[in-house]
């Protein structure tokens, strides 16, 4: 890792203890190290990347899978206090697909544990008048494949606790003696598909001493983030209003909004439900017909783990998303917005009207 010396950057954040990490991966693994949580619970939502939980299973951690509240896609806070416990370590809240989790009351609730705030999709949105990535002890933002800036590695680590700031100094320098190459982003990418598909003891011996998570970002990521990131700030507000104004274009009784009217959250993926089976498949029929990308992201992350095929029915409410979320895919380009715009409204009408 090598910190943060972009000056826009740390003046959006408005901090300069910012550090740069090969993957948003990596930097939440690189802080639960930081931390040493190995044989300790983290707490993640029952429904996010699962990447998320790689990182855990790779510190050495016990993943504990908190349910979502199905308006806000985010951790319900009343699952949290069913499953806190003195072996509890950290909590890893993740803004879902960019709609702000209720972190001031996890933080004043839970402040006897290190709070990982997962910015990842959620980075130019703000909760009141602080930008998302700055509430948590710390908080981590990816410009990884499909974020908000898409450039397939890359990630930060905004420190706001200034406890860790000598540990993950630390972590930092240990990791910058490791340098990138097409072997060492061929490593990452089989470890996370073997992680995906079997996780075990031997698996994080060999993730771990084997540096298959230990990725770092290429030297064009350096020289291409400075501008990548201007860019991205000036499109800022034109975004916001834009993908504010779209809760106007989508209404329908069969359409369940999530409960968000702030104009200043930059959702990584449009989302609301449609509780209706047949109206949802017709919509995602007609949608695609009319360049409408819908992604169904995510089914409940134990799924990914566990071969009980009734594990996630121990999470209902992730699973109900899973089952019944419209998530409009679109780049985060004033353009990409305006197209999807200008056609949503026509299929959701197109959808009730083959329906009648």
């Amino acid at each position: 890792m090598n910190k943060c010396k972009i000056k826009g950057i740390v003046s959006f954040f408005e901090n300069d203890n910012i550090y740069f990490a090969g993957s948003g991966t990596n930097a939440i693994l690189s802080v639960l190290e930081t931390i040493d949580c190995r044989g300790k619970n983290v707490m993640l939502p029952a429904m996010t990347c699962p990447n998320v939980a790689i990182a855990v299973y790779a510190s050495g951690a016990n993943p504990i899978y908190i349910d979502i509240d199905e308006n806000t896609g985010n951790m319900d806070i009343q699952h949290i206090r069913e499953n806190i416990d003195r072996n509890t370590c950290a909590l890893i809240a993740v803004h879902s697909f960019g709609y702000p989790c209720d972190i001031h009351a996890i933080r004043k609730e839970f402040s006897d544990i290190i709070i990982i705030e997962d910015a990842c999709q959620a980075y130019g949105g703000k909760l009141g008048m602080n930008p998302l990535g700055t509430l948590g002890d710390c908080g981590i933002i990816s410009f990884g494949y499909s974020k908000p800036i898409a450039m397939g590695m890359g990630a930060a680590i905004i420190i706001n606790n200034t406890d860790l700031l000598e540990k993950i100094h630390y972590v930092s320098e240990s990791n910058n003696t490791y340098k990138v190459s097409s072997l060492d982003t061929l490593k990452h990418t089989i470890s996370l598909r073997l992680a995906l598909k079997e996780h075990n003891k031997l698996l994080r011996f060999l993730a771990k001493y084997f540096h298959l998570y230990n990725f770092n970002a290429s030297p064009e990521f350096y020289k291409n983030i400075p501008s990548q990131w201007q860019l991205f700030e000036k499109n800022i507000p034109a975004l916001k209003r834009q993908l504010f104004e779209l809760s106007d274009l989508i209404t329908h009784y069969k359409i369940k909004k999530l409960d968000y009217t702030g104009r200043d959250w930059l959702p990584w993926r449009y989302s609301f439900h449609i509780e209706d089976d047949i109206f949802l498949r017709k919509f995602r029929r007609i949608g695609k017909e009319n360049h409408i990308e819908i992604s169904r992201l995510y089914k409940p992350i134990v799924t990914h783990f566990d071969n009980d095929e009734n594990c996630a029915c121990k999470y209902p409410k992730a699973l109900n998303w899973s089952r019944k979320a419209v998530n409009l895919v679109y780049n985060h380009t004033l353009e990409d917005v305006h197209i999807m715009r200008k056609n949503i409204k026509h299929v959701i009408t197109s959808t009730a009207e083959a329906l009648e």
